[in-house]
């Protein structure tokens, strides 16, 4: 056989290979590409939860700011007219006193 009829065949024996490959991989590669569309779906949909529920916090934190602050005015209203003011000033509800006593996270006490 000559030169150009050798380089013939192989030509279409290698767009024969690729061919086949092609068909070979084609599902795995549809298959990961769905695989990856899922993921990039579910990390989009936890990236707008995450905003959704930090939103919802801030408001929640600025609502319990605000009855706070509103316990507190209605104490120093009291206070002035002379009647006495519920117990104590409201706080979250958080001592640092609990706190203190734990040893902190790097096992020295604090």
């Amino acid at each position: 056989a000559t030169l150009a009829e050798r380089v013939a065949a192989l030509k279409v024996a290698r767009s024969e290979m690729k061919a086949a490959v092609d068909v070979e991989n084609y599902p795995a590669a549809a298959k990961l590409k769905k695989v990856r569309d899922e993921a990039e779906a579910k990390e989009r949909n936890a990236r707008e939860a995450s905003v959704l529920a930090r939103k919802e916090l801030a408001e929640a934190q600025k609502g319990e700011r605000e009855l706070l602050s509103r316990h507190n005015g209605l104490n120093k209203l009291l206070s002035a007219a002379g009647e006495e003011p519920s117990r104590e000033k409201a706080t979250k509800g958080f001592s640092f006193k609990s706190r203190a006593k734990k040893p902190a996270a790097t096992g020295y006490a604090r």
